[in-house]
């Protein structure tokens, strides 16, 4: 890893999950639904406040949002 790069945060990860929700014109309530992973968890992962995203988790929100997963860890 280059000294310019930095790793993506977990704080970064949510807010772009939360922008990709955002542009699939859904609630955390309608997405926590339809992933089945309740809107709590959509909240948490948002906020930065799940420690860790298993990687399935983040295939069922990509699916569910109409993305690929590698758009949640862009700057």
């Amino acid at each position: 890893m280059s000294n310019d790069t930095k790793p993506i945060t977990r704080h970064k990860i949510g807010w772009n999950l939360q922008r990709a929700r955002e542009r699939a014109m859904l609630t955390q309530k309608q997405a926590g639904e339809r992933t089945c992973l309740g809107r709590s968890m959509i909240k948490a992962i948002e906020s930065g406040k799940r420690r860790s995203i298993d990687p399935d988790m983040l295939q069922t929100l990509a699916d569910c949002y109409g993305v690929d997963v590698q758009d949640f860890f862009r700057e």
